[in-house]
This record gives C-alpha cells, sequence and structure tokens, in this order.
C-alpha cells in the first residue's frame, strides 16, 4: 500500500509558500504543486527531473532536457520572453525564451 502527499499551497512560478530551505514545483498533471528540496541545475542546464532545476524553474522535455525558467504570461522574464506552455499546468504559466 502506498501513501499519497496532498498538494500544498504553494506557486511554483513564484516559489512562493514553502519552508525556508524548500522550493515549490509542479506535480503531477493537474497543475498541482508541492514543496521539495530545491533542485540546483540552472536554467538552460540539461536534467532528467522537474525538480532537478533550481526554482523557479522546470525540466523541459526535449533533446536534450533542459532546465527553463518558469514566467506568467503578463510578467517579465530575467532574460527573453514569456511563451510556451506545458500540457496539464495553467495556460498562464509558460517559460522564458
Amino acid at each position: 500500500m502506498g501513501l499519497c502527499a496532498l498538494p500544498d499551497a504553494c506557486d511554483p512560478v513564484l516559489n512562493t509558500g514553502c519552508d525556508a530551505g524548500q522550493a515549490c514545483y509542479f506535480v503531477g498533471a493537474q497543475g498541482d504543486s508541492s514543496c521539495s528540496t530545491p533542485g540546483t541545475l540552472a536554467p538552460g542546464e540539461e536534467c532528467q527531473g522537474a525538480q532537478d532545476c533550481e526554482p523557479p524553474a522546470l525540466c523541459l522535455s526535449g533533446t536534450p532536457n533542459i532546465c527553463v525558467e518558469l514566467c506568467y504570461e503578463t510578467a517579465d522574464c530575467s532574460a527573453g520572453a514569456c511563451g510556451g506552455s506545458f500540457t496539464g499546468l495553467p495556460p498562464e504559466v509558460g517559460y522564458c525564451q
């Protein structure tokens, strides 16, 4: 028998809502979020899983998989513009391109 945890009320794009030393990541296919140990890979670095990337980032599937900075469509990115989309995440969430 497995145990499940309820999603946390945190924001993965703004990386808010977690205790000190934790980061917020999207988990599952419904856009739920959960607090976890932060990853260490910067945007542009190759990754294997979503939580490999330093927040607020996500591992984007591709060849190769790379960390991308998350953003809201209405917000500026630290570099480039907010665009793209993710299946299963809220439509206003994109990544800096």
